[in-house]
């Protein structure tokens, strides 16, 4: 069997993407910090045969992922047309607890989605932003997940060559910014009680839904200046409101829902 052998990043959004169009558009642009050590690895092997899915994380098989990967490897079909005509067999593991919040399918669909560009070109010639344009069809925040440091996804004027589709690498940044890092404390290793999925859709007439994108505009733009100057200080300010801003609007949806737990607090 032919196949790849990928690790990719997973990655913490400064501007969050929160609600999205049908195929994977969010409804405003994002950027986002690369987390190198936060990481998905996957091997994906593959052979001509009858269409067939065979996935195991972290040692074990997990047939309960394996409709949510045909689901991804049927939006791929408009990039990859022969792709149903291939077995695989999918083995992946994390550095870090899944689903906890900490963007597991972010890094899991950029590992997939580079395994699928070096499927579809070979692995000499594969091109990271056909990578990131298949990674989104998994999950969004995972088209931020092929490179780094500081990603943008999703078309804005402050930012050249910016796209719906795939993301970019931003590179007016700071010297200050080049050698932050981000420290992840774990106070609950759980899964969370409503998938991003889910908390997207319910965004799909909310009261404050064109408020938020007029605001996440807003803020792209303050954070991106506080990253191109070194505004330290702007940039905590901005991002925090940006943290609280996503929890009052999973508060306020309907139905409502919070992802902080009493430790977080």
């Amino acid at each position: 069997m032919e196949g790849a052998d990928v690790i990719a990043p997973s990655n913490i959004a400064l501007v969050k993407y929160w609600g999205k169009r049908e195929g994977q558009i969010p409804w405003n642009p994002s950027v986002s910090l690369t987390l190198s050590s936060s990481h998905t690895r996957t091997q994906v092997l593959w052979e001509p045969g009858a269409f067939e899915i065979d996935f195991e994380f972290e040692g074990r098989p997990k047939p309960e992922f394996v409709p949510k990967i045909e689901q991804f490897f049927r939006r791929a079909l408009e990039h990859i047309p022969g792709l149903f005509d291939y077995r695989f067999v999918i083995r992946s593991s994390n550095s870090f607890p899944h689903s906890s919040g900490i963007a597991s399918s972010a890094s899991a669909f950029a590992a997939l989605g580079c395994a699928l560009a070096q499927f579809k070109a070979g692995a000499a010639d594969w091109d990271r932003q056909m990578a990131s344009e298949l990674a989104r069809l998994g999950s969004g925040s995972a088209a931020r997940s092929i490179e780094g440091p500081l990603m943008v996804w999703g078309k804005s004027n402050l930012v050249d060559a910016s796209s719906d589709f795939r993301a970019v690498v931003l590179d007016k940044v700071h010297p200050l910014f080049k050698t932050y890092k981000d420290r992840i404390l774990i106070v609950e290793t759980g899964r969370k009680k409503v998938s991003s999925t889910h908390g997207h859709a319910l965004m799909n007439g909310h009261a404050f839904g064109p408020a938020r994108i007029e605001m996440a505009h807003k803020r792209l733009g303050e954070v991106l200046a506080a990253l191109e100057t070194g505004d330290l200080s702007r940039f905590g300010e901005c991002v925090e409101a940006e943290a609280l801003t996503l929890h009052a609007l999973m508060m306020s949806s309907e139905p409502s829902f919070i992802l902080m737990r009493p430790n977080t607090l």
